[in-house]
């Protein structure tokens, strides 16, 4: 949008949050963009993200090019949202499992329809009422959404894998599976990855790398077990300049979809990440023995868009140790046979037989109760 336009500002509620509206020359109305993140708890430059993810929700505004524009009377300029791309942005937000959009829509749908049936029978109310109404509303919608997660979780554990085998009881999983290296815990195996990083070429893994984000206006801190030096690089035909971070996280034997929830949403260590390296690229590694019980590949898949969380995935301990020795060049001072004996456990433990050998006996002590 050309800078000389200038638009109108007011300042509309919505319950207890204050929403800044601007109305261009034409009438148009327009959002800010830092406003419409915060407003969800998310950075704005997500907004910006959203516009060439791979979201069903940014299909319909792909190519669209946010402007800005100047705000009369001041000396403010404002990146501009339309409202209906608001909508959108909070709706995949919603989707993702973000509460606080959840409840905003539906608490904004509620009124529309509310001052529609007033209107229909002839109902004024004065604006405060309107308000009180919407942060009834927004209370009453938190059982909701609550209720919604809960039965969304309970579906999740209890579908089918295949034909006969049910997804293992993440409760179960995280008493009774232990680590396939005798006397190792996340602690021993996020050592000893460190240590074998740092024979690589590059990949040098620092331990307990402070992350700092905000959760309900406290300052919080995080500690992922292995965080990556910022890599630079350039892709595509316009070389275009990127920065990624690498954490990896080393909870448990079984990586469950608790797992992943807990260091996207309690955590935050993507949005923190990419504040404290001041990159937009962060990849997410959940790193466990076993890997992850299968449906959260299907979780990841599903729910956490690359384009928009952040990138995460699940790997075994053994992959990324694998990946690791492959680091490790010829005019490295490393001898790739050493790296072998020195990290045989990361390398070589059988976890395809201990899952399977675990799963064999979990369903076989199941088959006995249900015949007594």
């Amino acid at each position: 949008m050309n800078s000389v336009i200038k638009a109108k500002r007011a300042e509309i509620k919505l319950g207890d949050f204050i929403l800044e509206v601007f109305q261009l020359p034409n009438g148009d109305y327009r959002l800010s963009q830092s406003q419409v993140a915060e407003i969800v708890g998310k950075d704005e430059t997500l907004v910006r993200r959203f516009l060439t993810s791979k979201s069903p929700e940014a299909s319909p505004y792909k190519g669209l090019t946010l402007g800005s524009f100047d705000v009369e009377g001041e000396r403010t300029r404002i990146k501009e949202v339309p409202i209906l791309l608001a909508i959108a942005f909070w709706t995949k937000e919603a989707i993702a499992n973000n509460s606080v959009a959840s409840r905003l829509l539906g608490a904004c749908a509620a009124e529309s329809i509310e001052k529609r049936a007033d209107e229909a029978f002839g109902v004024h109310l004065q604006p405060g009422e309107y308000d009180e109404k919407f942060k009834k509303n927004f209370e009453e919608l938190k059982l909701i959404v609550s209720e919604l997660d809960s039965l969304e979780q309970e579906a999740e554990s209890s579908q089918v894998i295949g034909d006969e085998v049910y997804d293992l009881v993440e409760t179960l999983l995280q008493t009774e599976l232990k680590f396939p290296i005798h006397g190792w815990d996340e602690n021993k195996i996020r050592d000893e990855l460190a240590n074998l990083a740092a024979r690589t070429d590059k990949w040098k893994l620092k331990i307990e790398d402070e992350l700092e984000f905000e959760f309900s206006g406290k300052r919080e801190y995080s500690y992922p077990d292995l965080t990556s030096t910022v890599f630079s690089g350039t892709v595509g035909a316009n070389e275009l300049e990127y920065q990624v971070v690498f954490i990896f996280e080393c909870k448990n034997p079984i990586v469950t979809i608790s797992d992943v929830k807990e260091c996207i949403y309690d955590r935050a260590y993507l949005e923190a990440a990419r504040r404290k390296y001041k990159t937009d690229h962060v990849f997410l590694f959940m790193v466990a023995p076993y890997g992850g019980v299968p449906l959260v590949y299907q979780y990841i898949k599903r729910k956490l868009a690359p384009d928009d969380m952040g990138y995460v995935r699940v790997l075994t301990v053994k992959q990324l140790a694998n990946f690791l020795k492959s680091q490790v060049t010829v005019a490295n001072s490393y001898k790739k046979s050493e790296i072998t004996k020195r990290f045989r456990e990361l390398l070589g433990y059988p976890i395809h037989f201990a899952v399977e050998g675990f799963q064999k006996d979990l369903f076989s002590k199941q088959s006995k109760k249900g015949k007594k």
